[in-house]
């Protein structure tokens, strides 16, 4: 009578099908990142903590700005309304700010997801030689 392992069998395709579902996952974080990372003004998203201006122009940022201004809650306040060159100047410690945050986030995310990638496909393979031991 032939042994039939069922137990280890089930064990091994589990973590077949955990390594393959952190494979995809990985993968799609991965791509995320690096699109992120090859615009990052455009970049409007809560995993790098920014700041809810738009950065992605000039135009957008004073567009932005004015908008805050002309709101109701700043109408009841006492607003300082700044010059272009001072609005520009603000625009460019906003613009400079959100490209090194998304800098370091894409490099964490890219880093730890590889990290996982390499992790799950090391596990994946290791576990899958080890099954066909079963089927000799």
């Amino acid at each position: 009578m032939e042994k039939t392992h069922i137990v280890p069998k089930i064990y091994g395709y589990v973590v077949c099908l955990v390594a393959v579902i952190v494979t995809l996952v990985a993968l799609g974080n991965i791509v995320n990142a690096i699109f992120d990372r090859a615009n990052p003004t455009s970049v409007s998203d809560y995993r790098y903590n920014l700041q809810s201006h738009d950065v992605s122009s000039f135009a957008a940022y004073k567009a932005d700005y004015q908008s805050n201004l002309n709101s109701a809650e700043n109408k009841t306040a006492t607003t300082v309304v700044l010059s272009d060159d001072q609005l520009r100047t603000n625009y460019e410690a906003a613009r400079t700010s959100q490209i090194d945050a998304v800098k370091l986030g894409t490099v964490k995310t890219i880093t730890v997801f590889s990290i996982l990638l390499v992790v799950a496909v090391g596990l994946f393979a290791s576990h899958w030689i080890w099954l066909r031991k079963f089927e000799k």
